[in-house]
């Protein structure tokens, strides 16, 4: 990095990937947000055009830094959107492309197990993962309405906490039984490696096919739920392979976005008014109450009138290059910089 921005050139154009981890010495995550924040000022002064591809969307984050935001010759290449910033915003849908990738490459034949168009015991299922306001929220329903019964779900820990037991002894948590242990893992994190067919897979990345064949539907609790930032993650990305409705509790016009994608979503079967609502909670509320109309109608007919659209979201997943887009634009912006 030194040895570029040092350099002499007629036209400078500078590709840096954030690096979400920490390095040596270093302390808590706002000191690898400084770190990265000054590394990218430093490339925008030393270029013509800089490429910032994060995988990861934070609130809070690098996005939400003014002093970043305001360098115009800086693009963001992210697997989601941020208000504000979509004139420099380079949408990457990686988290759907990475599972993409380990079904086509890797365990694609998991695939031919599930059976998505049949009536299942279940309607829902909402596996939470670590808590966060939305995930509390849609568990608190679930319980208040006693949903029990018709929604497989689980919940973890706080944050940073371990789970009391180990997930291969505790059946709340639905562990798979395609997926094998490693050796020395305790796995009381949900974020651990599994063996499938021979594949070292990080768990949530792994379509869950026995709570997918007992449940019709999903619900998914993206990672940020606030509507400073929308990111795309493998939550949604199982669904859509999977072949499944879904409501999410993420932030406001979540939905919008997917549509802007070439996504189809189910406003002729439920009310997706819900990703109009800017208050948090009154548009979860909102999504949870399509939840619970969705438990109250026919299976069979549900599944028949939407097997268009999630073959749709299927397909468009399964055969699109998701990386042809980014690329498209990216060359665009270098060739006219050139020109």
């Amino acid at each position: 990095m030194e040895e570029y921005i040092a350099a002499v050139d007629d036209v400078k154009i500078a590709f840096y990937m954030v690096n979400h981890w920490p390095e040596p010495g270093e302390g808590p995550v706002s000191v690898q947000q400084w770190r990265e924040a000054d590394r990218i000022k430093r490339l925008a002064d030393a270029s013509d055009l800089v490429f910032v591809i994060n995988d990861e969307i934070n609130p809070g984050g690098l996005l939400d830094q003014d002093d970043l935001r305001s360098i115009d010759h800086v693009w963001w290449v992210i697997p989601g959107t941020t208000p504000g910033m979509q004139h420099r915003i380079i949408v990457w849908l990686y988290h759907i492309w990475r599972i993409k990738q380990l079904y086509t490459d890797g365990i694609g034949e998991h695939l031919t197990r599930l059976d998505p168009y049949a009536g299942k015991p279940f309607y829902f299922d909402a596996l939470l993962g670590n808590r966060k306001p939305h995930r509390l929220q849609v568990y608190q329903l679930i319980q208040q309405h006693r949903l029990g019964d018709k929604i497989l779900h689980s919940i973890g820990p706080e944050p940073g906490q371990d789970l009391e037991h180990s997930m291969w002894q505790d059946p709340a948590f639905h562990v798979d039984p395609s997926w094998q242990a490693l050796p020395g893992s305790d796995y009381r994190t949900l974020n651990q490696q599994v063996l499938v067919s021979g594949v070292h897979v990080q768990m949530p990345n792994v379509l869950p096919t026995k709570v997918y064949n007992q449940s019709a539907y999903s619900i998914i609790c993206e990672t940020w739920h606030s509507n400073t930032a929308l990111m795309v993650t493998e939550k949604l990305a199982k669904a859509l392979i999977g072949r499944r409705l879904f409501i999410v509790f993420s932030g406001q016009h979540y939905l919008k976005f997917l549509r802007q994608q070439g996504f189809e979503t189910f406003a002729g079967v439920i009310d997706e008014s819900y990703d109009d609502i800017e208050d948090d909670h009154a548009r979860w509320h909102a999504a949870f109450e399509q939840v619970r109309a969705l438990c109250s109608m026919d299976q069979g007919q549900v599944l028949a009138r939407i097997r268009s659209t999630v073959d749709h979201n299927y397909l468009h997943v399964m055969n699109r290059d998701l990386e042809q887009q980014p690329f498209d634009e990216i060359t665009r912006l270098i060739l006219n910089h050139v020109d």
